[in-house]
This record gives C-alpha cells, structure tokens and sequence, in this order.
C-alpha cells in the first residue's frame, strides 16, 4: 500500500465516523482504526448501537452512515475507490431488507411483478443518503481533513480520542 491509498483509506473511514456522529445518535463509535485486519480490510470502524429495536429512521442513517466513507474520498479525491464495494453492497442488503422483510417502503410487498419498482426505490434510498452524508461531511471539512491526519499518525484512535477530535472541530 502507498501512502496515498492510505490517505484515501483513513479519509474513508473518517467519512463514516463524520456522518454517525451527524445523524446517528443511537450509534457510539468504539475506535476507528487503519490496518490490514483478518478479513482483508485496510480500515475499520467499531461501532455499537445503542438500542436493539430499529425503526424506518434508523436504517436510513445507518445506510447513510455506510456511504459516508464513499462521500469522503469523492469530496476529496472527485471520485470513489473500488474500496467502497463492500459498503455499497451493505447498504443494498440494508435496503432490501428494509423494504422486502421489514415493509418500510412505498409498498407492502415486492414481488416479482414489482422488482422494476423496488430498483427504482431502491437507487432513490441511496441517493438520498447519499445526500444526507454530503451535508454531514460537507458542513464538517475541518474535522475530516484533521482526524485523516491524527488516524494517518496514530494508525488507531480509541473512542475517547475520536469524541475530542469532534469537540475540537464541533462536529
């Protein structure tokens, strides 16, 4: 790894722990860490919720919460690395679950006559999260270029480190 991809990597996951603490606030983020783990991820983060019952509202920002790291690097960079795969397949499952099983979507029921309408509501639920992460990230660049510049250093920060850095950037 170079260390640009791991300036991408650590804008990545500071997108992510950006748009939880913006939207999320049943969502307490553990640490956020940069390194190769068992899975063959270069990034991490830890992060708990705080309830077990999910509402419409709290998918939502959980898949806002996962196209955080995609919006960083385009901010950044003007566009996304292959390394977001692996979020936008999450976030797809997120939704399919969401309007298939949970039925929180425009209908009841998706069944194969209704597939055209469940892509289409689909790519409307990521756009608009996608959206909501831009705001997040975007009324918060001070904080992003800084904690990508702590994680780079630090390669790890904990949970209490990650809560000062939005302190002292006001997120």
């Amino acid at each position: 790894m170079t260390k640009a991809d791991w300036a991408t990597i650590a804008y990545h996951e500071i997108g992510h722990a950006i748009v939880t603490q913006v939207l999320a606030k049943n969502v307490v983020i553990q640490y956020i860490q940069l390194g190769e783990t068992d899975t063959g991820e270069k990034g991490y983060n830890c992060i708990n919720q705080k309830n077990h019952i999910r509402k419409k509202s709290d998918f939502l920002d959980e898949i806002a919460i996962m196209l955080g790291g995609l919006v960083a690097e385009e901010i950044m960079y003007g566009q996304h690395s292959d390394g977001c795969y692996e979020d936008l397949a999450d976030a797809k499952d997120h939704i399919s679950y969401m309007l298939k099983d949970c039925a929180m979507g425009k209908k009841l029921s998706y069944t194969e006559d209704y597939l055209e309408d469940f892509y289409v509501e689909m790519e409307e639920i990521l756009q608009q999260q996608k959206a909501r992460a831009e705001k997040a990230i975007n009324a918060n660049l001070k904080a992003l270029k800084g904690m990508q510049k702590a994680l780079l250093k630090y390669r790890k920060l904990e949970q209490k480190e990650v809560y000062q850095l939005f302190e002292k950037y006001g997120v």
